[in-house]
């Protein structure tokens, strides 16, 4: 039950830009190298950054779901939800952004918030991982159910 949803599709996403530095202090580019300002590496590093978070959360689920499987007790039930509400909340902050548009219409400005989806990739990245551990899933889920009516029957 080991994936890899994030795959070894890496693209080189090094830009880098050389100068050389006149004598007056003026700087002059490479002909070779692109224009890029510092939003756009900022941007770029945010993104390294936020797949790597992902990525190490995607191992932790995958292990925890792993260890519950070959071990199913309460304790690593319970890390293996803890793991999937870790992901989800990080994805919930970085896949969805909010969008203010105003729209003049007859004289009445009109606000609408959008919510749009920031990265596609991270979507994909949750659906496969949610189809690949559906098993686990429904296996917790029946461990809670039967733990559940046990607690029932107990009191």
């Amino acid at each position: 039950m080991n994936i890899n949803p994030l795959g070894n599709n890496k693209k080189s996403e090094s830009k880098g830009k050389t100068k050389k530095i006149k004598k007056n202090g003026s700087s002059k580019k490479n002909s070779s190298t692109e224009d890029i300002g510092f939003f756009d590496i900022l941007t770029e590093k945010e993104y390294e950054i936020s797949q790597k978070e992902l990525k190490k959360l995607v191992d932790e689920i995958l292990n925890q779901g792993n260890r519950f499987v070959k071990s199913p007790t309460q304790i690593n039930l319970n890390q293996y939800k803890r793991s999937i509400k870790e992901y989800l909340k990080k994805i919930e902050k970085k896949l969805y952004k909010v969008k203010e548009d105003i729209n003049i219409d007859n004289g009445n400005p009109r606000l609408h918030i959008i919510a749009e989806v920031v990265d596609q990739k991270i979507q994909d990245i949750t659906k496969a991982l949610i189809n690949k551990e559906k098993n686990t899933l429904n296996f917790a889920s029946k461990v809670e159910e039967i733990n559940g009516l046990l607690l029932d029957l107990y009191r």
